[in-house]
């Protein structure tokens, strides 16, 4: 009788062309979303007191968010 081996996945075969690709797009997607979080804290620290109380944060949160670096979460 034969045996039969169950595995958790298809089998991975290492493509280094492959790997440069992933590798670029991780880096890729990891500077767009730094950009996303400079740009979201910056127009964050040029809103008014009025329109900080809509999205439910102060001045003094809205300041330490604003001065956060960009790689920060």
């Amino acid at each position: 009788m034969a045996k039969i081996i169950e595995t958790a996945g298809p089998a991975v075969h290492h493509n280094p062309l492959s790997s440069l690709v992933d590798g670029v797009l991780r880096r890729g997607n990891t500077l767009s979303l730094w950009h996303q979080r400079q740009s979201e804290r910056s127009q964050l620290a040029k809103l008014d007191d009025r329109l900080l109380a809509d999205v439910g944060i102060d001045r003094e949160a809205a300041w330490r968010e604003s001065r956060k670096p960009f790689w920060r979460r």
